[in-house]
């Protein structure tokens, strides 16, 4: 709350110094009696003469006299910036000073209380004004009224002037002001100005001094968002979501922030949805995520012109899914048509829409401006809902940029959800199993050159939803690749944990973990090219211990080394927070302060600099650490490109689901290395050697996951594991 300064007239003192002129004495009586507009002529006819210029009493005396006649106008600024002139010109001439201080702070009182009142009116250019005045005068009377420019900075901003808000914060931020507002409002608005640097500056202070403030947090994410530096957004905007996960804005700004991004569709589809679950009737949402969809029918409209006569099948098959796209963005343009009918480019585009696919019924309504109650009238109908989880649809989303593979099969993962059940899933026409969650994986062959892959969900009401994705085959000569794998010195490095015991009564034991993470250990070890100093096998260790372990590969691991992370033990997904946790021995049932979460892991598995990192974990609801991925990026399966590209994987034994003490995960896991005869084996040839072994023996209908882990760094290479001689 902005305060009132109280404020006191100023007695006048009467300084008894020799007159230069009869006009400044005759002044100076006439403000004794009061007369201030005699005054005001005495003075204002000494200063006709030349000498009195170099006067510091004469710019003194002028400077009492208007300050009365201000005092008597309720401070007009014309009367009142006179006023200040003389008196710094006084000053400037050595007169007067301790005298001129009382008046300036006098003035800083007056003009901050100006400011507080145009403040409250709304008027904050205003407001703006007379708070820096206030600075000014307290400035030149000697003090230092940080609280003023502090309130001409916030009115700057909100009265969206940005050169003026920049320069105030950063005037703060040089005479070391303390203010949480100084970090979270600061930053953007100097940023804004064009200044990365200080900005940048600022946040890092303000990190330093405000830690766990949410503010500063918003603050650092407008700085990157005024900078138009999306690769830096994404954690922060997670960050922020943890602390306010009902904060619609938040939700539509990360969906804005993925759109933007080129091939992250599904993600700010995601956030999207989540921002209409937080606020059902707002219009923007709903909207871009029309706009989504359709921005996608005129890119793949100019790319199937392109084509030439001989790929008709391609230019079929690009024209059925921008139909198909077409019939995606629909329900959202017509449910943002509901909520505001005035926006003319949605206008444009549902008519558009309606020619295309030749909705006749919908485009007479609206050619007749009867839209709005026909799609009132119009029944709800909603169908399910498909997300890919592996590999990512952020590619192979196109036709004309398929996923390239080598490889004779890829495996498609994902989930189907729908508010009545889902019935059935298939690819390409054949049945798929799936679990109670909806949560499907399955390897498809390829065939030689283009494939589509067609993905359908139908729920227990015949509703169905379609998905397709893209690949193209290439023969690649392993032999020939294999032979050029040539990068000698790297160091294979793993982290392997198992938690049986837990400290807590309310935390069941179990007997497994630390024998299935003994068993990988030694076939590591026997079998590949792990040697044992570089493994770090961890035994019911704590919580801290886990922290600890991970701050020292931050430091050990080099740039050209692969890391291996193994987890066998309890799992949680808590449905609140939407998050997966490991539990360590010391976790404490319904306290998530003693648990490790998922994305603690992730930001540690990006912040390495290893080349590639494997997560492998084998326990209850593994599978959420794909919640918040898009998942993995099928490269060309040549083992010198996969070896140097960077990867961030993860295979887990499940999804969000339930897995037994006993693992049929990690049985098959171990078999199928031990088998192994290849010199190089990647992680999804190795993965998919063994998921349908594990979906067709496990009692609690385990479905296998594997895909990248999003936003770590993960470029499409993959971990290798190399075979000794």
């Amino acid at each position: 709350m902005i305060r009132f300064y109280i404020t006191f007239m100023i007695l006048i003192s009467v300084l008894s110094v020799f007159p230069q002129s009869k006009y400044i004495k005759q002044a100076e009586k006439s403000i004794e009696k009061g007369k201030y507009e005699e005054a005001k002529g005495l003075i204002e006819n000494a200063f006709k003469s030349p000498e009195t210029s170099t006067n510091g009493k004469a710019w003194f005396v002028k400077g009492q006299v208007y300050y009365f006649l201000a005092n008597e106008s309720s401070y007009p600024d014309n009367l009142v910036n006179t006023s200040y002139e003389s008196f710094s010109k006084a000053m400037e001439l050595g007169y007067g000073k301790s005298e001129v201080a009382h008046y300036l702070e006098y003035f800083g009182s007056i003009t901050y209380n100006k400011g507080v009142k145009l403040y409250e009116k709304g008027s904050y250019g205003k407001a703006m004004e007379q708070f820096y005045r206030s600075y000014l005068y307290n400035q030149e009377a000697g003090k230092a009224d940080l609280q003023s420019l502090d309130y001409a900075a916030m009115c700057a901003t909100l009265a969206d002037d940005q050169k003026n808000a920049a320069k105030f914060y950063a005037m703060l931020y040089d005479l070391n002001y303390e203010s949480e507002d100084l970090y979270s409002k600061g930053p953007p608005a100097v940023a804004k100005a064009g200044n990365r640097q200080k900005a940048l500056d600022m946040i890092k202070s303000g990190r330093t001094k405000y830690p766990d403030s949410y503010t500063v947090l918003i603050g650092e994410i407008n700085v990157y968002l005024a900078l138009g530096e999306p690769e830096h957004l994404i954690p922060l905007m997670r960050k922020a979501i943890e602390k306010d996960p009902e904060n619609y804005s938040l939700y539509f700004a990360l969906g804005t922030i993925f759109q933007d991004m080129d091939g992250y569709l599904y993600e700010a589809e995601n956030a999207y949805k989540k921002a209409i679950e937080i606020k059902p009737e707002s219009f923007d949402p709903y909207y871009n995520l029309g706009v989504l969809y359709v921005n996608t029918v005129a890119k793949m409209q100019e790319e199937a012109n392109d084509l030439p006569l001989s790929e008709q099948d391609r230019y079929d098959e690009l024209t059925r899914q921008a139909n198909k796209n077409m019939e995606f963005a629909l329900p959202y343009l017509e449910k943002a048509f509901q909520i505001d009918q005035s926006d003319q480019a949605l206008n444009n585009a549902l008519k558009e829409i309606y020619v295309r696919l030749k909705i006749q019924d919908k485009l007479k309504v609206f050619n007749e401006g009867k839209l709005l109650s026909y799609l009132l009238k119009e029944p709800i109908n909603s169908s399910p809902e498909i997300f890919i989880t592996s590999p990512s649809i952020s590619r192979g989303f196109k036709i004309l940029d398929p996923y390239k593979s080598s490889e004779p099969s890829i495996t498609i993962a994902g989930q189907a959800v729908d508010k009545d059940g889902i019935n059935y899933i298939t690819i390409n026409g054949q049945s798929v199993p799936f679990d109670k969650d909806g949560y499907f994986s399955e390897s498809v062959n390829l065939k030689e050159g283009f494939n589509a892959i067609h993905i359908v969900a139908t729920d227990m009401k015949s509703k169905e939803a379609q998905k397709d994705l893209y690949f193209e085959r290439t023969e690649v000569h392993k032999e020939v690749a294999a032979s050029s794998n040539s990068r000698e010195g790297v160091t294979y490095h793993a982290l392997i944990i198992g938690v049986n015991e837990y400290i807590d009564p309310g935390v069941k034991d179990l007997e497994n973990p630390i024998n299935d993470a003994q068993k990988l250990y030694d076939l590591l070890i026997k079998y590949y090219t792990f040697d044992p100093e570089n493994i770090s096998f961890l035994k019911d260790p704590g919580r801290d211990e886990i922290y600890n372990i991970f701050e020292t590969y931050m430091e050990k691991i080099d740039e050209d080394d692969n890391l291996l992370i193994f987890y066998a033990g309890h799992g949680h997904w808590d449905e609140e927070l939407k998050r997966g946790y490991w539990l360590p021995s010391n976790a404490q049932q319904g306290r998530r302060s003693t648990w490790f979460s998922n994305n603690d892991l992730t930001d540690y598995i990006r912040g390495m600099k290893c080349r590639h990192t494997l997560l492998i974990s084998d326990a209850c609801f593994s599978g959420s650490i794909f919640k918040t991925r898009g998942a993995f990026d099928v490269a060309p399966k040549d083992i010198r490109i996969l070896s140097e590209m960077p990867s961030r994987t993860a295979m887990t034994s499940g999804t969000l689901t339930e897995v037994p003490d006993k693992s049929v995960f990690i049985e098959y896991l171990a078999k199928r290395l031990e088998q192994n005869t290849e010199k190089y084996l990647t992680t999804e040839g190795l993965f998919n050697s063994f998921r349908r072994a594990v979906i067709s023996n496990s009692v609690t209908d385990q479905v296998p996951q594997y895909g990248s882990i999003h936003l770590t760094g993960d470029e499409g290479g993959e971990f290798i594991f190399i075979r000794k001689n």
